[in-house]
């Protein structure tokens, strides 16, 4: 199973406190170098919790402190699928209109999407909680959608919950992600 990566925001348990939310900075075969968000946790056996395009993954390790405020957790084990997501997510770049307000157009791009949703990377007029028609602009022909911003991601973007969708809109959708998690899986392969 793969993940985290460098960059990606992780969450820290260790005993019985509150998570702590790190960032990744280096990974060195099964150690994890990490950037606390927050109060440094305690030392010692603990989890790492991060999410992938399955969903969220944890996997046990130790945690140490380091020089200059930053965190080794070294993995212990291979890490679990604790959530598996609805929907198989792929990284893709579509072009989005959308009216925030219900009379002006907006532009933005996905940075993923999935059957159930997508990641806007900027979403002018658009807040948490917001409520609108959307045009996904994929490789054959517009795909209208209407869905909720439900939460800020951790590269910036803003998550779109897809609430009303076409039967055959969302089948379309479905086979387009997996054409294209194909096509990624031969370009990265050479075949």
């Amino acid at each position: 199973m793969t993940g985290p990566d460098v960059s990606q925001q992780v969450d820290l348990l260790v005993g019985d406190a509150a998570p702590v939310g790190a960032r990744v900075e280096k990974l060195d075969g099964a150690s994890l170098t990490l950037v606390p968000l927050g109060p440094l946790p305690a030392a010692g056996a603990g989890r790492l919790h991060f999410t992938n395009k399955r969903g969220v993954c944890s996997v046990d390790g130790v945690l140490s402190t380091g020089p200059g405020g930053k965190l080794t957790f070294r993995r212990e084990g291979r890490a679990q699928l604790i959530q598996r997501r609805d929907h198989v997510r792929v990284a893709a770049t579509v072009s989005v209109t959308y009216s925030p307000d219900g009379t002006r157009r907006a532009e933005s791009y996905t940075l993923d999407v999935s059957g159930g949703g997508f990641v806007l990377g900027h979403a002018p007029g658009l807040d948490i909680g917001g409520t609108t028609h959307f045009t996904l602009h994929l490789d054959d022909e517009p795909l209208e959608v209407f869905g909720t911003a439900v939460r800020r991601t951790d590269r910036g973007g803003l998550a779109i919950n897809i609430d009303v969708i076409a039967p055959g809109a969302r089948e379309r959708l479905i086979h387009w992600i997996f054409r294209r998690e194909r096509l990624s899986r031969a370009y990265a392969t050479g075949r």
